[in-house]
């Protein structure tokens, strides 16, 4: 009998697949190590800086014995002294803030001056596949209030492609008019906050289900609980934790929270992926 375990192919693919994971862990440490040493080579040259400044202004420090204070004050009021002295440890500080702000100014320049690189790199070609040709062509239609419309077909026939034109994912030649405005004179937060869509793969974020609903708690709980109704999904409840990606719910589920959340902002357009 054979002792050997022999790896099967899925056996082989999860262990290529975690050496290459370990091999971007391993590069991403070493960025991650440049950059510290960067940042901890700045930190010890502002404090060498802060070091070398305060031995110098000791060095050159007001340095007045008491025969030749005696000897000034002669000359002197005892207070003009007296005042010259406090002054001079108050210059002394404001010296090196001086020295060090403009070592700083020096040093934030590096990345001006990069920016001022990057503006004189001649730009380079457009490429080849671009503009792409259109994948719709000479389609026009009209949908009237309140009409629900299915668009049918085999994979490839660019139904998505609709989609992404009303929710101007991509360039359009043409112009999509709601009510009569063009949409693409609409700023783009504006626009998509009134389309509401249930896509094919449902995603919900880690949180509450009010989190889900009302990220930015626009709407009372009564809004919120008569949605869940509607839905049946009462019993849920809106303070339930969610995995990430709704994880701990079925794909029904998940598109039952979506469609309570279409509820809620109740738009006038809503658009299904393949529901």
């Amino acid at each position: 009998m054979n002792d050997k375990i022999q790896p099967t192919a899925k056996t082989k693919f999860r262990l290529n697949h975690k050496r290459n994971r370990l091999k971007a862990d391993e590069i991403d440490n070493l960025k991650i190590d440049t950059d510290l040493e960067s940042i901890i080579f700045d930190n010890n040259y502002e404090n060498w800086l802060d070091l070398d400044n305060e031995d110098t202004f000791k060095e050159n420090n007001l340095d007045i014995k008491p025969g030749q204070f005696t000897a000034i004050s002669y000359v002197y009021k005892s207070s003009d002294v007296g005042l010259a002295i406090t002054q001079s440890i108050g210059l002394t500080g404001m010296f090196q803030w001086g020295m060090r702000q403009s070592a700083e100014v020096e040093n934030q320049m590096t990345s001006v001056e990069r920016v001022l690189e990057y503006t004189n790199i001649e730009s380079e070609s457009a490429i080849e596949s671009l503009p792409k040709p259109p994948v719709l062509k000479n389609l026009n239609f009209t949908i009237e209030p309140r009409e629900k419309i299915r668009t049918v077909g085999r994979t490839g026939v660019e139904k998505s492609s609709l989609i992404s034109a009303l929710f101007r994912l991509a360039d359009i030649e043409g112009n999509i008019e709601i009510d009569g405005i063009d949409t693409g004179k609409i700023g783009l937060h504006d626009f998509r906050a009134k389309i509401s869509i249930i896509p094919q793969e449902p995603f919900l974020f880690s949180g509450s289900l009010r989190r889900n609903f009302d990220p930015f708690e626009k709407y009372p709980d009564s809004i919120l609980w008569s949605a869940l109704e509607d839905v049946k999904l009462e019993e849920i409840g809106l303070e339930t934790h969610f995995n990430k990606g709704g994880s701990n719910l079925s794909v029904e589920q998940q598109q039952l929270v979506y469609i309570a959340r279409v509820i809620v902002r109740d738009n006038k357009i809503l658009v299904l992926d393949e529901l």
